[in-house]
């Protein structure tokens, strides 16, 4: 469903879809990392990657550099979307 439309659907539902999206991502994150850690091991200086990494500064209360990392990881997330955003606008225009 566009976003258009779920925002011509009144503001209840615009909040309900929201609240909605909100709840699936965060599961899914969860979801993801522990696929991640499963999958690659764990296996320290062997299999790394970002998730796992921000988990092992955490650990070692490097909290600045794995906040860092949390926002890169953050940050790439988001020029993804903006890359579909883009991708599906001019689809379909």
């Amino acid at each position: 469903m566009p976003v258009s439309e779920i925002f011509n659907d009144g503001p209840y539902r615009a909040v309900r879809h929201s609240i909605t999206l909100l709840i699936a991502s965060v599961a899914r994150a969860m979801g993801e990392f522990g696929a991640v850690s499963v999958v690659s091991g764990h296996i320290r200086g062997a299999t790394n990657t970002m998730p796992l990494h921000i988990e092992i500064l955490y650990n070692e209360y490097q909290f600045s550099a794995a906040f860092a990392a949390a926002s890169l990881l953050t940050l790439l997330a988001l020029v993804t979307l903006v890359i579909k955003s883009v991708i599906e606008w001019r689809v379909t225009r």
